[in-house]
């Protein structure tokens, strides 16, 4: 983890290289945290809408995260073992005052005739341990977003500071990606 003085786009190309080096964080997945949440989206019958936030990574607002992903600055799709720099904004507003830059890594990508996503496990250095994995699943009127994560802080005396800050903060963040998500499929 890094954190700069304001938004910091000229560094993160020099992060990416830096990140596809980490080792993944170790756990057990059963001493984390795991939260699932979901909205219905509609993206015409039959077709997943697996290219919209994927392809791109454009799952959180900008004004809470902005990232760099391997397979876009490689110029192809995402695969198993791709990076994305992840440079969050605090406050989480447009030109945040803060950014903590941090990686993770694609573990799955994952598509059936019902499902498709990925999941991603968080790097050494990250402020979170833990894993998320992002799908659609169902099809037409009944297709889902879905974001389940497995996490806690990393940081020392993160576990102290969880249930005030850290746990409320993901699911407000998890608020707005489902929103983002969904604002994205209305304008396709």
């Amino acid at each position: 983890m890094h954190i700069y003085l304001g938004n910091s786009p000229e560094i993160m190309v020099q992060q990416l290289h830096r990140l596809m080096a980490m080792s993944l964080h170790q756990f057990e997945i059963g001493s984390l945290r795991r939260v699932s949440s979901s909205i219905e989206v509609f993206a015409g019958a039959g077709s997943l809408p697996v290219a919209t936030p994927f392809a791109p990574y454009t799952i959180f607002p900008p004004r809470i995260m902005r990232h760099l992903t391997q397979w876009t600055y490689e110029q192809r799709k995402m695969q198993p073992g791709d990076t994305i720099v992840q440079q969050i904004l605090l406050p989480p507003v447009e030109g945040g005052v803060f950014t903590i830059i941090c990686g993770v890594r694609i573990t799955d990508v994952f598509c059936t005739a019902n499902t498709a996503g990925f999941s991603y496990t968080t790097l050494e250095g990250h402020v979170e341990q833990g894993l998320s994995t992002f799908s659609f699943e169902g099809v037409g009127k009944d297709a889902v977003f879905k974001i389940e994560t497995w996490s806690r802080p990393a940081l020392p005396g993160g576990a102290i500071l969880a249930p005030l800050f850290a746990n409320r903060y993901q699911a407000w963040c998890t608020r707005q990606a489902l929103a983002h998500v969904r604002a994205q499929l209305a304008v396709q």
